[in-house]
């Protein structure tokens, strides 16, 4: 059986082509296309794939948007995916569309040791329930539940929007901040999230250091802010450090708190492009200790394992997982 995964996002997109056999994959060829070139995701895979090659008898396809009911949207693209047109169009035996964190999550299933960073070197159940979160353009949380033998099954969640609750003076502050900018609701994914740092920074320049970020060194008109901002915090400037120790706290609080509600004895996992780009943000303690930072429950959440994913391709990896084991079933 022949397939294809994809993990596709609003600047590129990594696909893979290969043969399937007794849950064994052997790759044929893989490529990296520049999503922004093609008018439509049908004209993206038709590049893709070969004229005279074997039909693909399935594929998966993880986008960075939502996708429900064989359907999907990549807004930024002007995008509209349907799975049955993909079928009908490209003559696939059978199309899945995932949401692009399902995509992370599934991949965790089969991570290898080799891809972790270890925060809290706890034994996991080979049993037990494994809970997921990444911050990246946004924040995204999943769970996976044990199904017979050794599968897992994935649960999507839109944890990342529920309501943040901080722990200091000033997260109170910046939350008060926040629901002014944004008219009231403030979830977590507006701290934990590229934009996020942004907010945070933003926050921090306007209300506790009184300087425009002009003043010191960033240049909005450059782009890409937060990373300008994890730049500054690496040179040790005062306010950049500031906004990385902040966000660093609210994720190891939410991380706590996902594990608080799934109690995940197989691991808690922090994926997304900020923690696999910075490593050492996460290495000093200071995750670890607003993770466990709750109260009476302190001692549970130190039993289980804590690690950062740091291979980037996670997304690619999830999708070419699922669509093994939809051959499988």
């Amino acid at each position: 059986m022949r397939a294809i995964a994809a993990d596709v996002g609003g600047t590129k997109t990594l696909l893979e082509l290969f043969e399937i056999t007794d849950s064994q994959s052997r790759l044929l060829r893989e490529d990296r296309l520049e999503s922004a070139s093609f008018e439509t995701f049908t004209d993206l895979v038709r590049a893709f794939l070969r004229d005279g090659e074997a039909p693909v008898d399935a594929a998966c396809f993880a986008i960075a948007g939502p996708a429900e009911d064989r359907h999907a949207l990549m807004t930024n693209l002007g995008w509209s995916i349907d799975a049955e047109t993909l079928e009908r169009e490209l003559g696939i035996g059978r199309v899945m569309l995932i949401n692009d964190f399902h995509a992370v999550a599934a991949a965790i299933a089969v991570v290898d040791d080799r891809d972790l960073s270890v925060l809290n070197p706890r034994a996991r159940d080979p049993r037990g329930t494994v809970a997921v979160l990444g911050a990246g353009t946004g924040l995204g949380e999943a769970i996976l539940v044990r199904g017979e033998g050794t599968t897992l099954h994935v649960i999507s969640s839109e944890g990342g929007h529920a309501s943040f609750a901080p722990r200091t003076e000033l997260q109170g502050r910046l939350l008060l901040f926040l629901a002014e900018k944004y008219g009231g609701h403030v979830s977590y994914e507006r701290l934990l999230s590229g934009p996020g740092i942004v907010n945070i920074f933003t926050f921090l320049c306007e209300k506790v250091y009184h300087v425009s970020p002009e003043e010191i060194g960033v240049d909005s008109a450059r782009g890409h802010v937060a990373s300008q901002v994890a730049e500054l915090a690496a040179q040790g400037l005062e306010v950049a450090r500031k906004t990385v120790e902040i966000f660093v706290d609210i994720y190891g609080a939410e991380a706590g708190n996902l594990a608080l509600k799934t109690l995940p004895r197989g691991g808690v996992f922090i994926a997304g492009g900020i923690a696999a780009k910075n490593l050492g943000w996460f290495r000093d303690g200071r995750f670890m200790e607003a993770y466990a930072d709750k109260g009476r429950m302190r001692g549970l959440l130190l039993d289980i394992p804590v690690a950062v994913v740091s291979n980037p391709r996670l997304g690619l990896n999830g999708a070419k997982q699922v669509v093994i084991e939809a051959t499988m079933q």
